[in-house]
């Protein structure tokens, strides 16, 4: 995603998980949101709905979101329903002995994607700025 749009709609996109993660309790958890958390969204909302527009209006019939601001979406919108579901399947296991899991399961995964993607464009340089 990072390689396809700009930060600042990564960021901003990525603010909507608590609400998306409020928003997926409900079906999943049966858990209605709190009023202090309803009044957080409802602030929420229209702030990024501002910053989307850069304070006029207008131009949310204009946004367009590229595939960069698409995955962001999809990413996030995993990264919500893995936070509900892990709630609601509450797993045998530490939190360490989780993270672990996922560390290593994750490492493995993107291994090949990392060696391909190496192959092609090389790496970049080990400095204390990198």
């Amino acid at each position: 995603a990072a390689q396809s749009t700009q930060a600042v709609n990564l960021a901003l996109i990525q603010t909507s998980l608590p609400v998306m993660a409020m928003i997926l309790s409900i079906p999943f958890l049966k858990i209605w949101p709190k009023k202090n958390q309803m009044m957080g969204a409802m602030i929420a909302l229209p702030g990024l709905a501002f910053i989307f527009s850069q304070g006029d209006l207008e131009n949310l019939r204009k946004l367009q979101f590229g595939q960069g601001d698409l995955l962001m979406m999809t990413a996030t919108f995993c990264w919500a329903l893995y936070t509900v579901l892990l709630k609601r399947l509450r797993l045998p296991i530490s939190g360490v002995t989780l993270l672990t899991t996922l560390v290593i399961m994750g490492v493995v995964m993107l291994t090949p994607f990392y060696l391909w993607e190496f192959s092609l464009k090389g790496g970049f340089e080990l400095s204390s700025g990198n």
